[in-house]
């Protein structure tokens, strides 16, 4: 059985439309944890009111909100499934996908992570694209950027598409066997978000379990953004003056706990602050003062040299 963990907050329209999705599958054998972390537009009424008429559908809720890591972790303590499906709230699930994802992991029991295809769903206009997301993700140790194997590229771009690609993690939607997720001790809480996927993903493979992205089986992830210096912002992960500052913390955090030492090195004494000084400027030009402040303290912290580093 599949236990599939959906961590909401306030965003009862997209978690109803992600739940109702996955209801549809052509698999049926799971059942569906919605942890609403704190919600204030009555995320909790809503399940109960309109997708209690299914029992696989249970909910929990967070009194005061928590971290990202902490609400998946509270989902998938409380399930019983084999395999555990983390999935954000803002995605719409292709009826077939539970079905291929199961189909592979029964095929190579030892894989640690199976994700689906998150394609980008960009909605305006009376116009719908999806790009991809990623079909396989790494870390260049050097610059501490992320490489994500054809990234916002459409599927009909890709040549002869694989039906697995590996990867070193996965945003967004991805499955882990609980035998993996116990393994590593689940999700790490002090990340909050941004990072915490890329963590999680990291640590299940140099445990030696396999990760891996299908193309075959796929997501469709909003985005929903109003105006162009929101989309900016928020393509570059500083829409706000918490994510901005997350975001540079994470990354050094991330960085010292596992590049190698040469990475290390680059990152810390020529990367980081070139990156620092792109983003607070990219904040300014934009307008955003306090997000620029919050990249600069978050690097800081993020080096040590403030507090809220472990």
């Amino acid at each position: 059985m599949v236990s599939v963990v959906i961590p909401t907050h306030n965003r009862k329209a997209y978690v109803k439309e992600c739940v109702l999705s996955l209801l549809k599958s052509t698999w049926q054998d799971f059942d569906v944890w919605v942890v609403d972390d704190a919600s204030t537009d009555g995320t909790s009424d809503m399940i109960q009111k309109d997708l209690s008429f299914d029992a696989r559908v249970h909910t929990m809720r967070n009194e005061t909100s928590q971290s990202l890591a902490t609400t998946r972790n509270r989902g998938a303590r409380a399930s019983q499934g084999e395999y555990i499906f983390f999935m954000d709230d803002d995605n719409v699930v292709e009826e077939t996908a539970l079905e291929r994802l199961l189909a592979y992991a029964r095929r190579r029991p030892d894989t640690g992570m199976i994700a689906p295809l998150a394609l980008n769903t960009v909605v305006g206009g009376g116009d719908v694209s999806a790009t991809i997301w990623t079909l396989g993700a790494t870390f260049n140790w050097i610059t501490s950027r992320a490489l994500n194997l054809y990234a916002d590229k459409r599927l009909d771009e890709v040549e002869n598409l694989q039906e697995a690609y590996p990867t070193w993690y996965s945003p967004n939607a991805f499955m882990v066997s609980r035998t993996a997720y116990e393994a590593v001790g689940g999700c790490d809480d002090f990340y909050g978000i941004m990072f915490d996927d890329s963590d999680f993903g990291l640590r299940i493979y140099r445990k030696g379990y396999p990760c891996v992205i299908l193309s075959g089986a796929r997501v469709f992830h909003r985005h929903g953004v109003t105006t162009q210096q929101n989309a900016v912002l928020r393509r570059y992960g500083i829409e706000s003056p918490r994510r901005a500052y997350l975001f540079a913390r994470n990354r050094m955090v991330f960085v010292r706990r596992f590049a190698p030492w040469y990475g290390k090195v680059s990152v810390v004494c020529v990367f980081a602050p070139l990156l620092t000084v792109f983003y607070c400027a990219l904040a300014i030009r934009h307008g955003e003062w306090r997000c620029a402040f919050g990249y600069l303290r978050g690097w800081l912290a993020g080096m040590g040299y403030m507090a809220g580093i472990r």
